[in-house]
């Protein structure tokens, strides 16, 4: 068993994968790392300490944008711009609530029929864009008071293109629906709508926190009430995260008017609309939230930080390599939490590919190499990368940090050459081979080749009637017997049809060179798999005539 240590951080663009020695200790310095809201220090013992930047709502350094936001603490007359100051409102009628429930300065509540807000739209803002949305958050608090017929809560329609466009989240009959009507599209630029109206029914006189979340890198889009989780989808091509996550866009012919509050009876506060960069995404994992902001936060990321380190690729000698265990130091303040990921192919990958599948593991995890993955495969390669997230307590206060991370690993050897190779009987334009059966536990198969020139062979049996070698008729106790006839090396050629190899028939008089290895169980038939070197060569010589038994 080996052992590798990885002082971190690691290199999250290397143009090619790092590779790993076979046996040993390797460790990485900080220089030329690439780091996401995480700092470098030393502790008192000289070990390279990894910790959090921000731990708060402060300013973000990322390209991190707060689009909109209405806190309605003052009067409807008032208001002439969002807080954010990047909307014009064009209309506005409400009654300035201060009381129970609304935070800051107060709300706005609806209760007349001509009640609402419009905000005028332009190119430029998030709600504007025609261009790729990349991901976002919609949300808001609200009281209704009445649960009955059709109401607007926030909506974004244009018609100007001869199709409806946009996004509406109502309330109707005291279900919350929320939907989206040709804002994603396909790879092929073709709109798709999508719905999420399977939330809860909901009381007059309560307050409630809604949400819409969309993550551009994975598609995950899902809808959340007083922070919990009512209904996801992946708007991607084949419905599972991270394959071709559909496009978020509206259509630049329309810049229609936003409208909030209309026909509806209650209150609304806090309405805040983010999104990310999509570049940012690479970086770090879906949005985490508080269920409810405070006005002070306004034009802030509306979400605490995490600090997020991604490994380089690492490559070890051999495919299927084994992970034994995975660990690492760490320091955990009360509040605070520190989580990791990994991923492991036999495919190289590069370090922002969206495959393959991350996992997400403990620490001191043993036997990461016996578990399966959704298609089937145990989680084993040659490549493989780790992620670490460094997560704040919820009142910024205390950070976690993070050091010594620790990759156990067993490479996957493959089995020895079989010993004992021999010629038992030779009959016409035919022979029999033996050899000992090997000693490894994950002896999959063996291969007989032979050809016309020494070590140089144009033909491989690893077939007998449909079964590999060996099967259970040819088995002796110790020993594996095979009769290799023309039948039997037709049969291989079939089976190799893709194959430059000749698979020269047995004649008899002519003298063939014949040797023997074993491949391992993992993935049999793929360039994956482990072969054994090749057995001593012998040679056979078939002919005719009757044998006379001894």
């Amino acid at each position: 068993m080996k052992i590798l240590r990885y002082i971190l951080p690691v290199f999250l663009f290397a143009l090619a994968a790092v590779a790993l020695p076979p046996r040993g200790i390797m460790r990485f310095s900080e220089k030329g790392a690439d780091l996401m809201n995480v700092r470098i220090s030393k502790d008192h013992h000289g070990n390279t300490v990894f910790s959090l930047v921000d731990n708060t709502y402060a300013p973000d350094t990322a390209t991190h944008v707060t689009d909109l936001v209405l806190s309605f603490n003052q009067p409807s007359k008032e208001l002439v711009r969002d807080d954010t100051n990047h909307y014009k409102v064009r209309h506005a009628s409400y009654l300035l609530e201060k009381g129970s429930g609304v935070i800051g300065g107060g709300g706005a509540r609806f209760f007349r029929k001509a009640d609402r807000i419009e905000l005028e739209n332009s190119t430029g803002l998030w709600l504007g864009e025609c261009g790729d949305l990349g991901s976002f958050t919609i949300e808001f608090r609200f009281k209704p008071a009445s649960l009955t017929g059709t109401q607007t809560l926030m909506k974004r329609i244009g018609y100007l293109s001869g199709i409806k466009n946009g996004f509406e989240i109502l309330l109707i009959n005291g279900r919350i629906h929320a939907r989206f009507y040709g804002v994603f599209r396909n790879a092929g630029g073709h709109p798709v709508d999508v719905y999420l109206e399977r939330g809860t029914t909901l009381k007059t006189s309560r307050w409630y926190h809604f949400m819409i979340s969309y993550d551009r890198l994975s598609g995950k889009i899902g809808r959340y009430l007083n922070g919990d989780e009512e209904e996801t989808a992946y708007v991607t091509r084949t419905r599972e995260p991270y394959i071709d996550a559909y496009t978020p866009l509206f259509r630049c012919e329309d810049l229609p008017l936003v409208v909030i509050g209309k026909d509806f009876y209650g209150i609304i506060d806090e309405i805040r609309i983010a999104h990310r960069e999509y570049s940012d995404l690479k970086k770090e994992t879906a949005l985490a939230y508080q269920r409810y902001k405070s006005v002070g936060e306004k034009g802030r990321l509306p979400v605490n930080r995490e600090g997020v380190l991604t490994s380089a690729v690492y490559t070890f000698p051999l495919s299927g390599t084994k992970i034994t265990s995975f660990d690492w130091e760490e320091k955990i303040p009360a509040g605070t939490f520190v989580w990791m990921e990994m991923r492991i192919s036999d495919y190289l990958f590069g370090p922002n590919d969206a495959t393959p599948r991350w996992y997400r593991i403990s620490r001191g995890q043993r036997g990461i190499f016996e578990k399966k993955t959704e298609e089937g495969d145990y989680l084993r390669g040659k490549y493989l990368q780790w992620r670490a997230h460094l997560i704040a307590s919820p009142d910024g206060k205390r950070a976690p940090s993070l050091y010594d991370v620790a990759v156990k690993y067993e490479n996957d050897l493959p089995p020895g050459p079989p010993s004992g190779v021999k010629i038992s009987s030779v009959k016409d334009t035919r022979f029999t081979i033996r050899w000992n059966k090997n000693p490894e536990s994950d002896v999959g198969g063996y291969r007989v080749y032979y050809g016309i020139q020494s070590k140089k062979y144009d033909g491989v049996i690893s077939h007998v009637n449909g079964k590999r070698i060996p099967s259970a008729e040819h088995i002796r106790g110790n020993v594996i017997e095979i009769e290799i006839t023309n039948d039997v090396i037709n049969e291989n050629k079939k089976l190799d049809s893709q194959s430059v190899l000749h698979y020269p028939a047995l004649k008899n008089t002519i003298l063939y060179y014949v040797a023997v290895s074993a491949y391992d169980s993992y993935k049999p038939d793929t360039p994956f798999n482990h072969e054994s070197e090749l057995s001593q060569e012998i040679t056979v010589r078939p002919f005719a005539g009757s044998e006379i038994d001894p």
